[in-house]
C-alpha cells in the first residue's frame, strides 16, 4: 500500500488577525511543508493498524491519498480576552484496484474567553489535526477498502 499526501490549500496562511484598535495584529503560517508531516503521521497510523505503507508510485494497486483541503483559525476579540476557533478539513481517498472510496473528515476546536498571554493556537491546531487523523484511522469503510 502506498501513501500520497497533497496540500491543495491556496497558501500556508492559517489565519490573519488584526485587533480592534489596530494595535495588535498577527499572521499564523504553517512552518515547513505539511505534506511531509502528514505523510509521516499517515504511515505511522497505518503501521499501527498492521499495514506496511510505502512511498507512492503509479504502479501501486492500493493507495491512500490524503488531501489537505483547509486549515483555518478564526478569532473574536472580547477585550481583554478573545475566542478562538480552529477548523480543518481533510479528504481521504482509498484507491484499491477498481474500488474507490472518498470521504471528507472535519474537526473543529473552540476556546472561549482566553487571555492573549495564554494564546493556545498551536495546541488547538494540533488537537484538531489529531482528531481528524483519528477519525480517518477508525473509519471502518476506509480501513476495509485499504485491507481488501
Amino acid at each position: 500500500m502506498a501513501v500520497k499526501v497533497i496540500d491543495i490549500r491556496p497558501s500556508n496562511v492559517i489565519s490573519k488577525w488584526q485587533g480592534g484598535l489596530k494595535v495588535r495584529k498577527f499572521t499564523v503560517i504553517s512552518q515547513g511543508d505539511l505534506k511531509d508531516v502528514f505523510t509521516a503521521q499517515t504511515k505511522q497510523g497505518l503501521t499501527k493498524l498492521g499495514f506496511s505503507p510505502k512511498n507512492f508510485n503509479f504502479k501501486t494497486e492500493r493507495v491512500l491519498k490524503i488531501e489537505i483541503l483547509n486549515i483555518k483559525s478564526h478569532y473574536q476579540e472580547k477585550i481583554p480576552r478573545m475566542n478562538i476557533q480552529v477548523k480543518a478539513d481533510i479528504k481521504a481517498t482509498c484507491q484499491n484496484q477498481e474500488k474507490r472510496l472518498r470521504k471528507i473528515f472535519t474537526a473543529k476546536k473552540k476556546r472561549f474567553d482566553i487571555t492573549s498571554a495564554t494564546f493556545p493556537n498551536e495546541k488547538l491546531l494540533n488537537a484538531c489535526l489529531s482528531e481528524i487523523m483519528g477519525k480517518i484511522f477508525s473509519d471502518p469503510s476506509l480501513i476495509t477498502c485499504l485491507a481488501e
